[in-house]
């Protein structure tokens, strides 16, 4: 199989881009989330800290090509608030990809959403932090994959290849997995179905959707994934509910114990640039003995652009 790895796939796409840039759209942006979290239950006691609420710094932009296609890129970097967290670094890599789109979709390589996430766990995941109490394989932000992305008429398609650089004599020249996904716009619902395939992992299938009924805001998933030797399959149900400023999240995962986790939240607008969200999480392992969960969230967070 070829080899083709991440670093040097965008290096060559910055250098045949290059000559035909003719305009340059993009800019930095900042979000400062800082606040409170309660912790009661499990083995710890309780207790009450102040916290980051992955606060980010960036720079995002687009790039017009005089051959009618368009090259945009960002670069996203998780900031720490406490000097006592800047022993590993102050920053770490949140978003950093670079790509081209136009009338046939987009092709994107780097470390971003791709296309599981895209099409079955994005739908749920809208909850400040509480999110998806009943995803399996929940893949947010993943790296060194190339995703293309298109749509055709009211479908979409997506496809995501993973190429991990990697040192030794166990290097090979293989894809490390790879995520299909086909969502479908109806109108009144949207319908998406995936698949991931990880090296080292069993592949999981999803099926989601989402949309809105009057002042409701919806969405659902479902997630399976088999089992390792010795191990259970796993069946995940996660839903996602809103109406104005609030909203709800609850979930379980069935496998060896049957989990299940609630995330109830509010979101208060104080200005053009500074909000504030409240969420009471509670969560139950489904372990015998386990004691349930609850953690209590408010932050204050601050954009800038």
């Amino acid at each position: 199989m070829f080899k083709v790895r991440g670093t040097p796939i965008a290096v060559a796409v910055a250098l045949i881009l290059s000559p035909f840039a003719v305009q340059a759209d993009g800019g930095f942006y900042g979000s400062v989330r800082i606040g409170l979290q309660f912790e009661d239950g499990g083995d710890a006691d309780a207790d009450l800290n102040l916290q980051n609420w992955a606060s980010r710094l960036g720079y995002s932009g687009e790039t017009a090509l005089d051959n009618g296609l368009s090259a945009f890129g960002k670069l996203e970097f998780g900031v720490d608030t406490r000097s006592s967290d800047n022993t590993d670094g102050a920053l770490s890599t949140r978003q950093a990809y670079i790509g081209v789109k136009g009338d046939f979709g987009s092709v994107l390589v780097g470390q971003t959403y791709h296309t599981w996430y895209n099409t079955v766990i994005g739908v749920v995941d809208q909850p400040w932090w509480g999110s998806c109490n009943g995803c399996i394989a929940y893949t947010g932000r993943s790296e060194d994959g190339i995703t293309y992305a298109g749509s055709f008429g009211m479908v979409g398609v997506g496809v995501t290849a993973y190429l991990n650089p990697t040192d030794g004599p166990d290097n090979s020249d293989e894809l490390d997995g790879f995520e299909l996904g086909v969502t479908y716009d109806a109108g009144i619902v949207n319908v998406g179905v995936g698949l991931q395939d990880l090296k080292g992992s069993k592949a999981v299938l999803g099926v989601a959707v989402n949309g809105s009924a009057g002042p409701i805001g919806y969405a659902a998933n479902i997630t399976a994934q088999g089992g390792n030797a010795g191990e259970q399959d796993a069946t995940g149900f996660d839903v996602f509910l809103s109406y104005g400023n609030a909203y709800l999240d609850i979930g379980t995962i069935d496998q060896a114990d049957t989990s299940v986790g609630l995330t109830l939240g509010y979101t208060y607008v104080i200005g053009k640039a500074t909000t504030s969200w409240f969420e009471l999480s509670s969560s139950d392992s489904g372990a015998d003995g386990a004691d349930t969960v609850t953690i209590a969230r408010a932050a204050l967070k601050y954009d800038w652009k």
